[in-house]
């Protein structure tokens, strides 16, 4: 997988557990399955840009959020 990928899934797992929530909860939120959702953290999948949206949507972030790389400062 891309490091955009790897950023992105990332990304998703960090604001997940900072939400508190599981990945059951944000599948529920984003009306997927809970495999989805891991195999997106765990970049088997990757979520096309409609789904980025609705996983940003329910994380309470904007969309661009999830494409930023916050470790290379």
């Amino acid at each position: 997988m891309s490091e955009i990928a790897e950023i992105v899934g990332q990304n998703i797992r960090q604001l997940r557990k900072q939400s508190g929530w599981t990945q059951e909860k944000l599948a529920e939120l984003c009306d997927t399955d809970t495999c989805y959702i891991g195999q997106i953290e765990t970049l088997r999948r990757f979520p096309s840009i409609h789904f980025i949206e609705k996983i940003a949507a329910a994380l309470q972030v904007e969309a661009d959020e999830l494409f930023k790389n916050h470790e290379k400062k």
